[in-house]
């Protein structure tokens, strides 16, 4: 039984409710750049980022790498940034990583209203542990992330979507996911699935056919030829 085969859960549970949250973030403004300059300021703690948007200049900025990196593994994408000359409002557009992929370096910050419509990437997040999982089917969080549009302050952090009543089998479509009335999910066909319960992994390896055992060809040997006996020893059995 393959995905979308089994029975559809209806009503899927969902918890998305809770609008982002907007944290509070001590910046400062910055005048140096290159990539020099934003290696020492990170060995000061810091990272270096830059404010646009709303058809205002850009403004340079570090905010402090401990507390943004908190905020945005938490999953925060509206912030306040406290700036010597006044605060502004700013969604995370786009954050740059180091060679490893284990240190953010930089980060951009879009100015925005919390009344205007923006486009966010939302974390889909199972809640509870499946009925199916826990008779040995496999869970596949087939969207790890779904792209939403609404109002900023509308958007949910996290999609949480309740899969405790899930049996091998299941799914959960697009369609079935809630969001608040002034938000909508993009780049999906409803018929997607979300979520899915699929049988356990040893059944499906059971259920394939086996694999015909390799059949080694037997290569011949050569055949020994009889050592030929001296002259002298053939001659004496003549004898």
């Amino acid at each position: 039984m393959g995905i979308g085969e089994g029975r559809v859960v209806m009503n899927a549970e969902t918890a998305t409710k809770k609008g982002q949250k907007i944290v509070e973030l001590n910046a400062e403004l910055r005048n140096t750049v290159g990539s020099r300059a934003c290696r020492r300021l990170r060995k000061q703690g810091v990272i270096p980022g830059v404010i646009y948007g709303h058809k205002q200049p850009n403004v340079l900025i570090t905010v402090p790498e401990k507390e943004f990196t908190q905020h945005f593994y938490s999953g925060h994408r509206l912030v306040q940034l406290n700036l010597p000359t006044g605060k502004e409002t700013g969604m995370i557009k786009e954050v740059q990583y180091d060679t490893f992929g284990d240190r953010i370096v930089h980060v951009d910050f879009a100015r925005v209203s919390l009344k205007e419509r923006v486009h966010m990437r939302v974390p889909v997040q199972p809640i509870g542990v499946a009925k199916g999982a826990a008779a040995g089917g496999v869970l596949e969080l087939v969207h790890k992330e779904l792209d939403i549009e609404g109002p900023a302050a509308d958007i949910p952090e996290f999609i949480e979507v309740h899969v405790s009543e899930m049996s091998i089998g299941d799914v959960i479509r697009i369609k079935e996911i809630e969001l608040p009335a002034s938000c909508r999910i993009l780049h999906a066909d409803p018929e997607d699935v979300v979520v899915a319960i699929h049988p356990p992994q040893r059944a499906a390896a059971a259920a394939q056919p086996e694999a015909p055992a390799a059949v080694e060809e037997a290569v011949p040997k050569e055949e020994k030829k009889p050592k030929e006996e001296p002259k002298k020893a053939k001659e004496e059995k003549k004898e």
